[in-house]
């Protein structure tokens, strides 16, 4: 007696593949066999597929017209193989962001497509994906980053898949870390006092926040945010404007800016 052989996928249901007699005399048959396997079941109460192949054995032997007295009964094993079950995302959900000058998109939310089993204990970690574009506006998102874990996790085959969400990049003001103050002395151009940022960067608006320390003649100093006299300076202008400059990624700050005039 031996347990037929079953090849299935994850989740396609308990049930075994039959058995088959071999040795019996006078076209005599066995009614029934019990079959039985070693395989574990997952959250949802199917066999798991993790370790497989299973084996599946063969016992007790009775009905049909054979007489179980007349023979000596073999019972022979069979294997149980269970491939896992494709699984992808259904839906993903995209944050909007501040414009950052980066396609990273940071993802709240996920669905899974329906091959996922209820009851099975299955999330994804470190879920990540990336906006198709790094301007302001509206963009789609794709999951790039994202594993299966969970109990059940090895009974599946998971891929992130095609799915995409939406999600806005706003115009973002810019804070820069600690940032030197700006040196304005009459009949001089202002420099900064690190030396690396040209005056066409701060011109840009791209470094922000400035202080102005003034050196100079007193009688001056209180009209460094209207500058008089001779010279150049850099003065800070608090309200926030949108740039017109000529690279297009100017255009997506919303900042105070730094000015340049007479002094």
């Amino acid at each position: 007696m031996t347990a037929n052989n079953k090849a299935m996928t994850y989740g396609a249901g308990n049930t075994f593949n039959g058995f088959t007699p071999t040795g019996l005399q006078n076209g005599e048959t066995i009614g029934s066999v019990i079959l039985s396997t070693n395989a574990t079941t997952s959250g949802s109460g199917n066999w798991n597929a993790h370790s497989t192949p299973w084996t599946i054995t063969t016992s007790a032997a009775t009905g049909g017209t054979f007489d179980i007295n007349n023979y000596t009964v073999t019972y022979n094993t069979g294997t149980l193989t269970i491939a896992q079950r494709a699984l992808s995302l259904g839906s993903i959900t995209a944050a909007d962001k501040p414009y950052d000058g980066s396609t990273a998109a940071s993802l709240t939310g996920y669905s899974f497509n329906g091959a996922a089993i209820v009851g099975d204990v299955i999330s994804v970690t470190g879920l990540g994906g990336t906006f198709n574009g790094a301007l302001p506006g509206v963009h789609s998102a794709t999951a790039t980053t994202g594993t299966l874990a969970g109990a059940d996790a090895a009974n599946y085959s998971f891929t992130r898949g095609p799915v995409v969400g939406f999600a806005t990049i706003t115009p973002s003001a810019l804070v820069p870390p600690a940032p030197p103050p700006v040196l304005v002395i009459p009949g001089t151009v202002a420099h900064v006092s690190q030396g690396a940022i040209s005056e066409e960067t701060l011109m840009a608006g791209l470094n922000v926040g400035y202080t102005l320390t003034y050196i100079g003649p007193p009688a001056l100093a209180a009209n460094i945010l209207h500058p008089v006299g001779v010279g150049r300076a850099f003065f800070y202008v608090p309200t926030a404007e949108l740039f017109d400059y000529d690279k297009p990624e100017d255009n997506n700050f919303s900042l105070p800016y730094l000015e340049e005039a007479d002094i």
